[in-house]
């Protein structure tokens, strides 16, 4: 009995659950720790390269969007103001609508206006463009606009060139519109009955590169002429000799 003891004392067992078992359990451990983290890293790839590799708007309250990561505050400018944009550079989209960048430019040679300073959409169906800015985006207004042309489009049926006023006439133009005296008028009604519309876009690259200052002018089939801004808060009547200023260059 003593030597069967010393024999089982002496004897090593191996135990399974700690040495041999455990080892296979680590590899495999480590193994589904491996593709795990590779997922995550792969998926964190993903969501960087979406949600980081382009700008995602939210519409904080109606003429207000913002940028979801940055903060970055964007606010819709009045109608006197129209840019041209480039549906080859879509910026961001928000609540189905997809907000471009702004072009200026002339002959194939054209610009952006950076879009962290300002975007515009398109309605389809009206055609209007709708411009959003940051705050510190300058746009002059009739006050204190020094545009070095205008472009002059006839409205009809549909709206086309029909020729520009440069930098003097402008300066006229804008002198008239400022010293003026402005009264109330029935914009509706003259709306309606006006026997000639014409848009002037007015732009001033130096304060407002890619934006243009917009007025119109109307001639109603009594021969009387206005001019007013497109948000209707001002209103001049023209005189005889305002015919002068409004002596575009014809295309």
């Amino acid at each position: 009995m003593a030597e069967t003891h010393k024999k089982y004392k002496n004897t090593v067992h191996k135990n399974p659950f700690r040495e041999d078992r455990p080892r296979n359990y680590r590899r495999i451990l480590i193994a589904i720790l491996s593709v795990l983290a590779l997922t995550a890293v792969i998926l964190a790839i993903v969501f960087l390269t979406k949600f980081f590799g382009s700008v995602h708007l939210v519409e904080k309250e109606p003429g207000v969007i913002s940028e979801v990561f940055t903060g970055r505050t964007y606010y819709m400018l009045d109608s006197c103001y129209y840019a041209v944009i480039d549906k080859e550079q879509p910026y961001a989209e928000c609540n189905g609508v997809t907000y471009y960048k702004i072009k200026y430019g002339e002959n194939g040679n054209y610009q952006h206006v950076d879009p962290k300073k300002a975007i515009a959409c398109v309605d389809d169906y009206s055609e209007m463009v709708f411009i959003y800015a940051t705050e510190d985006f300058y746009v002059p207004d009739y006050s204190d606009i020094s545009p070095e042309f205008a472009l002059v489009n006839e409205i009809e049926v549909v709206e086309y060139p029909v020729g520009y006023l440069n930098k003097d006439q402008c300066t006229e133009v804008m002198a008239y519109f400022n010293d003026a005296i402005g009264i109330e008028l029935d914009y509706t009604i003259l709306d309606l009955n006006g026997d000639t519309v014409r848009w002037i876009y007015f732009s001033d690259p130096e304060a407002s590169p890619g934006v243009y200052y917009l007025l119109k002018y109307i001639e109603s089939n009594s021969g009387e002429r206005y001019l007013y801004t497109f948000d209707r808060t001002r209103c001049v009547h023209l005189g005889e000799n305002f015919s002068d200023y409004l002596d575009y260059v014809e295309d």
